[in-house]
């Protein structure tokens, strides 16, 4: 036993660097994974649903980069320094902006529209929570998507008093502080509710409304409409994009985008539309999935259901006439799977000067 210490110590002296080896193969693994996908995104973008669905999480492909990055300076690998630092470069250039905090510097002497877009999940039968979401959110047009028609008396008799103006259905519905009219307008293309198309007379300004429900993807890796899903999506935004492209008024557009804005079909209306969120709000601002309860339908995988609040689907657009002051998220009613979106919205140019 006493021959048996200074063995093992010449041992390890003769293999110093065998455990920084390893974890340099683990980390240089990862490193190499990571520019794979960053590399198949931008040569092939969403071209089959498998590679759509991985873009999807592009964020979580960063995780390992917290325990990565500081490995490669503990083990004193140059070049593993090096390909962390550009890993950590591209996770700044796809999510940095995010993460900063805005100042807005409104004008005060222009008025801000402040509008919510909110999911309430069709099923959604609590009012009271409900009422205070909307009430919370002091919006002044609340675009809602999945109304439940028993929910429909409740808004017509108790939100009537702040929301005079209302065009209600057990689908996409507005409810607002302003004159609204909907028009005989929709969008073409291949909708399963296909979107309303709004006019609301601001203090004298008439803005253009459009309120979309795009197509959800399907947790089920066999289903075999996924990689029809990801490119009809494709063809609702290339709708959006050329009706924003056309249309003479300020443009918003409140979407259950159903869609990550690491997905080519949120680059196609970010062609031509701002993003709400990317200019004003701060953090990751994810909206889905919720539903702690059981019974909601909240996606699985193997069984088990997703964790909360993973992606960020839903979004209020504008059109460059805008600049958006503020966007946050509206308080959760505890019911729905997804959290609401508010953004405070600001003419630069009044259109009738």
């Amino acid at each position: 036993m006493a021959n048996q210490a200074p063995h093992s110590l010449a041992h390890r002296r003769r293999h110093p660097g065998r455990p920084r080896t390893v974890l340099a193969v683990l980390s240089w693994t990862y490193i190499c994974a990571l520019w794979l996908c960053l590399g198949l995104r931008f040569a092939f973008q969403d071209r089959w649903w498998c590679l759509g669905f991985l873009n999807s999480l592009t964020l979580y492909w960063f995780v390992p980069l917290v325990i990565i990055g500081p490995c490669a300076f503990l083990i004193k690998r140059r070049t593993l320094q090096i390909a962390s630092l550009l890993s950590l470069c591209a996770f700044l250039l796809l999510f940095g902006r995010l993460l900063v905090p805005k100042w807005s510097n409104p004008d005060p002497d222009r008025p801000t529209l402040t509008v919510m877009t909110y999911n309430l999940y069709g099923d959604n039968q609590d009012w009271a929570a409900i009422r205070e979401t909307i009430s919370e959110s002091q919006a002044d047009i609340v675009a809602v998507q999945e109304l439940n028609p028993e929910m429909v008396p409740m808004i017509q008799t108790e939100l009537a008093a702040s929301y005079p103006y209302q065009i209600l259905d057990s689908q996409d519905s507005l409810i607002s502080r302003h004159p609204i009219t909907l028009t005989e307008e929709t969008l073409p293309g291949n909708w399963g509710t296909p979107p309303k198309i709004y006019h609301i007379d601001w203090d004298g300004r008439l803005v253009t409304l459009v309120n979309a429900h795009f197509y959800a993807s399907f947790l089920n890796f066999d289903h075999p409409f996924m990689q029809w899903v990801f490119r009809e999506r494709e063809h609702q935004a290339q709708m959006v994009a050329d009706f924003a492209a056309q249309v003479g008024t300020p443009l918003i557009v409140t979407a259950d985008f159903n869609a990550t804005d690491q997905s080519h079909a949120y680059r196609i209306v970010t062609d031509q539309l701002r993003d709400a969120w990317r200019e004003a709000g701060w953090g990751l601002g994810h909206t889905f999935p919720g539903g702690p309860n059981p019974d909601l339908p909240r996606p699985t995988i193997a069984g088990r259901p997703i964790p909360m609040w993973v992606v960020r689907i839903d979004y209020i657009f504008c059109s460059q006439d805008w600049r958006a002051i503020e966007a946050r998220l509206g308080i959760w009613d505890g019911v729905s799977d997804h959290r609401p979106v508010i953004a405070v919205l600001e003419l630069p140019d009044d259109p009738s000067d």
